[in-house]
């Protein structure tokens, strides 16, 4: 990857990113438990900027689980077989800053931290910096097309290298044209053991 920093401007700012945890211990978690985690972070203001609601849709086949809404960022966390997937969707940029990929990503790594740390959790998920799924949710910016997708993959790659302080990632499209554009990004095996969140939260910010 180019060493130049990423112009994520093309990238607008209707993304989000998810991340999965490393296999739970009890298979039976029950994802309801998540709601009072995220009435907490409204009541403590514990992530960036005005945190709304909560909405459970826990008892929904395949859904998105429990969603913390703000204004201009979603979180939310469902179960995917033994792991706790973690999303964080971003959907305005009232600064204009252009910044929404690490804007994003940054809350993603925090709420991740939040969560290790939740007591309220029978057993917080545990994350290692090492697997993210990137999707744009503006089809007029971003269309899922070659031309488009090799520009979004160039650009996601040289922020995600940043942050997990690698040379090269492994970076691929995944889903047809009909449905957005979408990119999972995985840290080589080859390349050894992840660390945790900090050492890419260090990294994000110095980005």
């Amino acid at each position: 990857m180019s060493s130049n920093p990423p112009d994520t401007t093309l990238l607008g700012e209707r993304l989000q990113v998810s991340m999965l945890s490393e296999p739970l211990r009890n298979a039976d978690v029950d994802v309801e438990q998540y709601v009072a985690v995220f009435h907490d972070w409204i009541r403590q203001s514990a992530l960036e900027g005005l945190l709304i609601d909560v909405a459970s849709y826990a008892h929904v086949p395949n859904g998105p689980g429990v969603l913390l809404i703000g204004h201009e960022l979603d979180y939310s966390v469902r179960m995917a077989g033994h792991r706790v997937e973690l999303t964080c969707r971003h959907k305005r940029d009232p600064g204009g800053e252009g910044q929404a990929l690490k804007r994003c990503l940054r809350q993603l790594l925090q709420a991740a931290q939040l969560l290790q740390s939740a007591t309220k959790l029978k057993e917080p998920p545990s994350f290692r910096a090492s697997s993210f799924v990137f999707r744009s949710n503006d089809r007029l910016r971003c269309p899922n097309s070659a031309e488009a997708g090799s520009r979004v993959t160039q650009t996601v790659g040289r922020l995600f290298c940043k942050v997990m302080g690698v040379d090269n990632l492994d970076v691929a499209s995944v889903g047809p044209e009909r449905e957005a554009l979408t990119l999972v990004i995985e840290r080589p095996a080859a390349l050894g053991e992840p660390e945790g969140l900090a050492g890419a939260m260090r990294r994000l910010n110095a980005a």
